[in-house]
């Protein structure tokens, strides 16, 4: 994160006092500058004297050429819990893949994350998440939970899970992958899909990416010989490409597949990955237990919509993820 200039600097200002035998007295004057360091807002006293200052604010001014005054709009606090008052805490930041269905400007965590001092970034771009999420620059984030393997093979242990989400069918973290094609495709299983377009979100796509990677790999074919990945619109979209005729094949979770009857009218299911889970929402290991609490007890609260992708959070534990892990870590990529 950007770091605020130091904008507060204080000068010694030596008032000659007009009594005689008496030294020199030295006054304290705090200017608070602009960013470009010419402006002045306010002066105080030292208050540890108890002469009165004799000096005109004229001498001041002389004394200090070439610093103008400066409007309160151009003044930049030392840090953000001058910016609002009523927040004793600097505010913490919580990075979102739009893609994974929580809408920080919908009710309950407009209002909610605003009170606790949380504030909020969104995107699709998955290379500027991983970037981010890589350089520890959000203290908090919901990403696809094959990100978070990345970070977790890597030894990087800066994020802990806090909550994951579950499927809203079963309500299990058990969430399967499953291979659609059109109901006229004659395939009847994978093998019958070499060299044919297979639509996928992003290569931090769980169901599209990994699932096919992991099924193939346990067949001994590498995934980038034996399908053409072709990137397509996320989940709904996915199948739609399929029916479309975009792409011939994709993989999609079997919640987003069974939202919709129609799916099973226009589409069937050939194949599948049962080791897959839903998204997590992760925290800096060191955020403060306050927020965390606050957040957890949201998360886990909260009723999303049957629409979206995934159903009611939980806690997080390890066990949730370890399969999935496993077969992660075995994957030739």
């Amino acid at each position: 994160m950007k770091k605020a200039p130091n904008l507060v600097k204080s000068r010694k200002v030596i008032q000659s006092n007009k009594r005689i035998g008496r030294k020199p007295r030295i006054r304290w004057i705090q200017l608070l500058y602009s960013d470009d360091g010419k402006g002045m807002d306010d002066h105080r006293r030292h208050r540890g004297s108890s002469t009165s200052v004799r000096t005109s604010w004229s001498f001041y001014l002389n004394l200090f050429t070439n610093i103008k005054p400066m409007t309160k709009t151009n003044t930049i606090p030392l840090d953000r819990t001058q910016c609002n008052p009523s927040n004793p805490k600097p505010s913490t930041t919580f990075l979102l893949d739009t893609n994974l269905g929580l809408n920080p400007d919908e009710k309950p965590w407009s209002e909610i994350l605003p009170a606790a001092g949380i504030e909020t970034m969104s995107s699709t771009d998955l290379p500027w998440i991983d970037e981010m999420v890589a350089n520890h620059e959000p203290d908090i984030a919901f990403i696809p939970i094959a990100d978070f393997h990345r970070f977790f093979a890597q030894g990087d242990r800066h994020y802990r899970g806090l909550a994951i989400a579950t499927s809203k069918f079963t309500g299990s973290t058990n969430f399967p992958s499953v291979l659609v094609v059109r109901k006229d495709d004659p395939a009847n299983g994978l093998e019958d899909l070499e060299g044919a377009s297979y639509g996928y979100i992003n290569k931090s796509c769980s169901s599209s990416y990994f699932a096919a990677a992991i099924v193939l790999g346990k067949q001994g074919k590498k995934y980038d010989d034996f399908l053409n990945f072709t990137p397509v619109k996320a989940w709904q979209g996915q199948i739609d490409a399929v029916v479309a005729k975009e792409v011939r094949a994709t993989m999609v979770p079997e919640d987003v597949w069974k939202t919709d009857p129609k799916n099973a009218q226009e589409t069937k299911i050939v194949g599948r990955y049962d080791n897959a889970t839903p998204a997590l929402v992760v925290v800096r290991e060191n955020l403060e237990e306050a927020i965390c609490k606050t957040l957890l007890n949201a998360l886990v609260a909260w009723t999303p919509k049957w629409e979206a992708v995934y159903g009611a959070f939980r806690p997080y534990y390890y066990a949730d993820v370890q399969s999935f892990f496993h077969d992660l870590d075995e994957l030739d990529m």
